[in-house]
């Protein structure tokens, strides 16, 4: 048998940029959701959700009397961002996709190779959070700049050209009010243990929770400041804030012309909101930035 040199030699190839390692991980963790299909099956559903509301526009486009929720932006920012059945949908791909995304690493002891591959307890959070943060864009984002698209093309309105771009940065902004806190949060459940589903379940009842008592509060005290206790509740009072405001409740005839009501006015103004979103997602990444400190230190 012949005898062969089997002294460590250092490692002497070419290491990768920070920002390069950085979205390795991040392409890795975008891409393995798509690879479940419960959550194919949920992001169908609301994309089903979107093409109904198009055909609805697409029935009322020659009516002389439109709804109200097909005038202005209330399609994509009422009937869609702040609807109930996208709150639950997106709720249901964030136990499925982000409760599980730092549990899982937890559950197969994957912290110890990532860390060992120049890869930060910063670099790790940077790439999970974006990673959990472009699949929410995905659902969030791309279908509402769809509706946008339809309400442009098929909408009974004319509006000037400045009004729908508007329209499209109060989109964006809308989107990341919703997802950047919900990222953050939900990755903090994901890191509370090794269990996936049990992260899941956690998130869900958080989410839950915040809207059963916000509903039993509305009706036995009937105050404002109930409604901040529902998670929804909170991005939909800082997203409208990016709007435009200009007439869309409905349509008057008065002597065979139209006119336009100008819509009520927000209830609560958005500093509130926005202070409580901050500071959850503050909270979250301390929590995600401890947890991962922990299970570094144990490795």
């Amino acid at each position: 048998m012949g005898i062969h040199e089997q002294t460590y030699e250092g490692w002497s190839g070419k290491l990768q940029s920070r920002l390069g390692r950085i979205w390795a991980l991040t392409v890795s963790g975008f891409g393995f959701p798509f690879s479940i299909r419960a959550n194919l099956v949920v992001i169908g559903m609301i994309y089903l959700m979107i093409l109904g509301w198009l055909f609805v526009l697409y029935i009322f486009v020659s009516s002389s009397l439109p709804p109200v929720f097909v005038m202005g932006n209330n399609l994509y920012r009422s009937w869609f961002f702040n609807h109930g059945l996208f709150g639950f949908l997106l709720m249901i791909l964030s136990a499925t996709v982000g409760a599980t995304m730092i549990s899982r690493d937890f559950q197969h002891n994957a912290l110890l190779m990532i860390f060992s591959k120049a890869i930060s307890r910063g670099d790790y959070l940077a790439a999970r959070f974006l990673s959990l943060l472009l699949f929410f864009l995905q659902v969030t984002l791309l279908p509402a700049v769809v509706l946008w698209a339809g309400q442009w093309g098929m909408g009974p309105e004319e509006i000037s050209f400045t009004s729908r771009l508007r329209d499209l940065g109060a989109v964006v902004f809308h989107s990341l009010v919703i997802t950047v806190p919900f990222t953050a949060v939900v990755l903090a459940f994901s890191s509370l243990t090794k269990r996936p589903h049990v992260a899941g379940m956690l998130w869900v009842l958080f989410y839950m929770l915040t809207w059963i008592f916000s509903s039993i509060l509305q009706h036995t005290v009937d105050r404002e400041w109930c409604r901040l206790l529902w998670w929804q509740n909170l991005t939909a009072r800082v997203g409208e804030v990016f709007y435009e405001e200009r007439p869309m409740a409905k349509l008057i005839p008065i002597g065979g012309e139209t006119s336009l009501d100008i819509p009520v006015p927000l209830e609560m103004g958005p500093l509130v909101p926005a202070l409580i979103l901050a500071g959850a997602t503050l909270v979250g990444l301390f929590v995600i930035r401890f947890q991962l400190r922990r299970a570094e230190v144990k490795e």
